[in-house]
Formats: structure tokens, sequence, C-alpha cells
């Protein structure tokens, strides 16, 4: 991927739907957790196209998501409502046309 890379805890939609970062994998992969409640997968960010949405919040983003989604985000082990908003909404990204 050229340019910025999200990070860990980044906050990110994917193919339309809101999910957190987890992990980086050694071989080039993001662990994500979505945050409609489905549960973890990995994808690589290579096979996606990238619209980078620069320096926001998930509160700046906070309408775009639902209760439930903003349930789900994660800050750490004393995780804290107030710090999850402050977490960076990295962009979106959309699967490449094959």
């Amino acid at each position: 991927m050229k340019g910025p890379v999200p990070e860990c805890l980044d906050v990110i939609k994917i193919n339309g739907k809101w999910a957190q970062i987890v992990a980086t994998t050694s071989d080039g992969k993001i662990r994500i957790n979505w945050l409609d409640g489905t549960g973890l997968d990995e994808i690589r960010v290579e096979d996606f196209s990238t619209v980078r949405y620069g320096g926001i919040t998930v509160e700046d983003a906070e309408e775009d998501l639902s209760d439930a989604e903003l349930a789900h985000l994660h800050w750490g082990e004393d995780s804290d409502q107030k710090l999850e908003m402050l977490l960076r909404v990295f962009g979106e990204l959309m699967a490449k046309s094959e």
C-alpha cells in the first residue's frame, strides 16, 4: 500500500462496513474486529483502494456509526467512552475491481 497505513486501534470503513484494527500480522495482513459484532477477520490492505479521511476522530464521525457499532469500540483494558471517541478514523477501503 502506498502512503499512510492504518494502525492498531484505528477505525476504518471497509466496503461500507465499520471495523477497528486490532493487530497487524507479520505477513502484511491487518486483523480487524467488525463493529457490527460479526467478529474478527483478516484482510490485505493491498486488495483495496484507499480513501483517507485525514485526521478525524470517532467523535467527528459519530453520526455515521450506530449505537451498536460504537459499543464495540475498544480503547484498551481501561476502555472508556470518552477515550474511545478520540480514536482515529483512518478512512475508507473499497475492494479493487477485478
